[in-house]
Order: structure tokens, then sequence, then C-alpha cells
């Protein structure tokens, strides 16, 4: 798998950073919701979204990173990926297709419904990556306690090559 993930974002993911080195998560996450289950992410639930930012609790992904999603099986308006704007009091579906890649900036509110009662269970995969000269270890924190495997990291040792990323 290692090699197919290293051809993928070597091929795919490089182009959104004009093929510059990147820093990229090792593997990607794979995500299964199924029908008719409750998933909680994230304790701060909007309207009955997950609706969150990955640098809040408990993730504490730094602003740095980029975000890339994409769903496995066609999603619907049950089980899709959403985007929130808090303050105005609105979200917008992701609505794309299988196997097509999404990308978005670590500063958008983002999340699916807590509940998924689509018929469909939902299986995708998702990643950080950002080119290298944007990676800013003066803006990780020493004292941010990230869980993760079951053990805690501080934020400055986790999201580094040692633990989470792979230059390509």
């Amino acid at each position: 798998f290692k090699l197919w993930w290293s051809l993928f974002v070597s091929t795919v993911v490089k182009e959104y950073f004009d093929n510059e080195p990147i820093y990229c998560q090792k593997l990607p996450s794979f995500r299964i919701f199924p029908s008719g289950y409750q998933i909680k992410y994230v304790d701060k639930v909007v309207d009955g979204f997950n609706a969150h930012l990955d640098a809040e609790p408990p993730f504490y992904h730094p602003l740095f990173e980029q975000n890339f999603w994409m769903p496995l099986i066609g999603c619907d308006h049950l089980n899709d990926l959403y985007f929130f704007n808090l303050h105005e009091g609105w979200h917008k579906r992701a609505n794309i297709e299988k196997n097509q890649l999404m990308h978005f900036s670590s500063d958008i509110v983002h999340g699916n419904k807590v509940h998924n009662k689509s018929w469909n269970t939902r299986a995708s995969i998702d990643f950080k990556a950002f080119k290298v000269k944007d990676y800013k270890p003066e803006d990780l924190s020493d004292t941010l306690m990230v869980l993760k495997r079951g053990k805690y990291y501080k934020q400055s040792e986790w999201y580094s090559d040692q633990h989470y990323y792979d230059i390509f």
C-alpha cells in the first residue's frame, strides 16, 4: 500500500502544489460511516453535524496544512461532507462524485451529519498536505497535547516527519 500511496501523492497531490516538494500525511485516514449509525467525531455538535476546524480539540492540526477528501462511494445529502459558515448560519454539501479529490483550506469549518440516515455506508479517505516551504514549526505548541493511537504527544512532536508527515 505504501508504494501505491507514494505514487498517488507524487503524481496527483503534488500537482495541487505546483509540483514543489511537499509534506504529506504518511498514510491517508480511512473513514467508514455505516448506514443507520451515529458517529460523533467532536464534542461540539452544530444542528446535528460534526462541524469543526481540525485545529480545534481534539485534533489540534496546524493551520498551514491543506485538507484533501475523497469519497470512495457515491454520497448523498444524508452522508456527505459539508462546509459551514457558522456566523451566517449556512452549510453547503460537498457534492462531489466518488473517487474525485476535493482540496480545501484548514481554516474552513467542515463535517458530516452525526447520524447517517442514508441507505449508503459512506467510505472515504482524507489526508493533509502542504508545501515544504510552508512548514512552520514555530506555530506548533509544546503544551498542546494530541491524543493519537492511545498516547498523548506534544503537538510539536506529533506534527513532524518523525510521526505524521513524509516528504514527497
